[in-house]
């Protein structure tokens, strides 16, 4: 389950919560803070929470140490997309790594094709005596439930044990940060994609497009840039804290023939900007459900978890009626 990039979801109507860590206290039952492995075989979880108009759903799910990596079921098979690096176009039919590096529980090393990798940093989190709704549905003790989605499961989790808090031994890893190595692009060849424009018209659109951003002043500072890698002309405008692609602002041609296409620089990007950046939108947001999904998503970044070791994890599973999928 590797997530490639850090998402910006300011104003998301819908959302998965990967679980998190914060909330309640600890006392002086609480103080064994975990030693967790590289050994093989040690694994680690990922605990999400989703939700929409009609249900909502817990999910558990593991990857495993071995050899000082993570693999998943995309490891080792056709990459399934074309990615562009200055140096390089892989296709849809090379295989691609897709595994983790672990330098340590804190440094991972995304390995995706040759020298297309990212590095991601974390911090551990000591969960020994946290609450444990608190943790994994950071703010909504504070904010209560909308009336927008369904919370049939949350609701149940606060109910039955609101007050329920993790064992010794337990921990997270919180993300920090993301970086990928190299520039790249990445894009299908379908006619989905494609866009029925030359590229020297989508080209100068975007000049005026990466003024237009700018001038909408919510935060976020965009950055127009062309060029051409492999004899494949590109253009683009990303915004220059987090790369988010706006909309219709990224293409490739490839084969005499335009396509949609998604630009991943490779500067460091921040969860502590990301909050500096909600923080500041915040104060702007007149929607009332707009401005409770910024709040989460400040919450989970401040409190955030990636992933559990197996106490927290199992402590968390072994609740009933809340009927996780695993």
């Amino acid at each position: 389950m590797f997530t490639k990039k850090l998402l910006l979801s300011m104003v998301a109507t819908s959302f998965v919560l990967t679980g998190c860590g914060g909330g309640g206290g600890s006392d002086d039952d609480y103080n064994t803070e975990s030693k967790d492995s590289l050994a093989n075989g040690t694994r680690y979880y990922y605990i999400q929470y989703s939700t929409s108009k009609i249900t909502d759903r817990l999910r558990a799910s593991y990857i495993e140490v071995q050899n000082k990596q993570f693999k998943d079921s995309k490891s080792n098979k056709a990459l399934g997309y074309y990615l562009l690096t200055e140096n390089k176009l892989y296709t849809p039919k090379d295989i691609a790594q897709n595994t983790i590096d672990l330098d340590g529980l804190t440094h991972w090393t995304f390995n995706t094709i040759g020298a297309v990798k990212s590095d991601w940093r974390f911090e551990k989190v000591n969960l020994s005596g946290k609450n444990m709704f608190d943790t994994v549905f950071p703010a909504y003790r504070q904010l209560g439930f909308d009336s927008e989605n369904a919370y049939a499961y949350a609701r149940i989790f606060l109910n039955s044990y609101g007050s329920e808090r993790f064992p010794n031994g337990s921990s997270c890893y919180r993300l920090i940060s993301q970086k990928d190595q190299v520039d790249s692009f990445n894009f299908d060849v379908n006619t989905d994609n494609e866009i029925k424009q030359s590229f020297e018209d989508f080209d100068d659109e975007n000049l005026m497009y990466v003024d237009q951003l700018n001038q909408q002043k919510n935060g976020l500072n965009y950055r127009y840039a062309s060029g051409i890698w492999q004899s494949i002309p590109w253009s683009t405008v990303y915004d220059l804290d987090f790369g988010i692609n706006p909309k219709d602002g990224t293409a490739v041609e490839f084969q005499n023939r335009l396509y949609a296409a998604e630009f991943n620089p490779n500067f460091e990007r921040t969860l502590q900007q990301e909050a500096k950046v909600l923080n500041q939108l915040l104060t702007t947001l007149t929607d009332k459900q707009q401005k409770r999904n910024t709040q989460l998503r400040i919450a989970e970044i401040n409190t955030g978890c990636y992933i559990y070791n197996e106490t927290a994890a199992k402590s968390l599973v072994a609740l009933r009626g809340l009927n996780w999928d695993r």
